[in-house]
């Protein structure tokens, strides 16, 4: 495709210029018959004078534009991702549309990767529905815990005043508040 673009500018040229002759020439050093001729991007029409194919300018067609701002500027491609391409970037990861202007928002488990309980609160969501689980913690929602802790009742993989609270209401019994409890009846 890019030959044929380039045949055809050629056949331009020849069209509006007839009186011109067909000439070898040199472009910075590259033989006009080189693909490589114009930084691949144009045709050689005289001594180090490239015809640009469109999107490309310079004076050899090395530069581009991705949205009116020059490839190398860090602020093309909305400073996230690289401009390739005469309007064409390659985004980085989590950021989507053609100019890499939109965050792209990940879902776990019907929750938006930037929500504080994606994962169960306890992971990153990378992926659609792919948690990294912090440490401690597995599943694929980051739902357990992956140690099983002694007197972690409530299961959270931490033991602290939770777990203490449900311990007293399951075993302690109060027989003040509770005289008919069996554990309050003297033995028989």
């Amino acid at each position: 495709m890019k030959k044929l673009r380039i045949f055809i500018t050629f056949m331009v040229v020849l069209i509006v210029c007839p009186q011109s002759t067909v000439q070898a020439f040199e472009c910075f050093g590259i033989d006009d018959a080189n693909a490589n001729v114009c930084s691949g991007h144009g045709i050689c029409v005289g001594p180090d004078e490239c015809l640009c194919e469109p999107g490309y300018f310079g004076s050899d067609c090395s530069e581009f534009e991705c949205f009116g701002i020059v490839w190398y500027d860090p602020n093309a491609c909305s400073g996230h991702g690289n401009c390739v391409g005469p309007d064409e970037c390659a985004c980085e990861t989590g950021w989507t549309g053609m100019d890499c202007s939109i965050l792209y928002q990940y879902q776990c488990y019907g929750i938006d990767s930037d929500d504080p309980n994606v994962c169960s609160g306890h992971g990153n969501c990378v992926d659609s529905d792919q948690c990294v689980c912090d440490e401690g913690w597995a599943g694929s929602n980051c739902e357990r815990c992956y140690y099983r802790l002694m007197g972690d009742f409530n299961q959270d993989c931490v033991v602290n005043f939770l777990d203490l609270a449900y311990l007293a209401s399951v075993w302690l019994v109060d027989c003040l508040a509770d005289p008919g409890n069996p554990a309050c009846l003297p033995p028989e």
